[in-house]
């Protein structure tokens, strides 16, 4: 549980923030709802058994979070 106002995209926000990273640069994985607001805020991949309300919101999945590291190497 998360305190009122904080989210994980509000601490990937400070996180990024704070090295000064470019925010497209940042990729998340989830697969419930408590996940929607930090894929829809960064590059988000939903997961095979993401529930309804991410696999209806969010449209790239990913099988593993391993597979999208590899393909995010391969592009860089």
């Amino acid at each position: 549980m998360l305190l009122k106002g904080i989210s994980k995209s509000h601490a990937i926000t400070w996180l990024v923030d704070h090295v000064s990273v470019d925010y497209h640069q940042v990729y998340t994985v989830g697969d419930s709802q408590n996940d929607l607001e930090m894929l829809t805020d960064f590059n988000g991949r939903k997961m095979p058994n993401a529930d309804a309300v991410i696999k209806r919101a969010i449209g790239q999945t990913t099988p593993t979070v391993s597979k999208l590291i590899e393909s995010i190497l391969k592009k860089s």
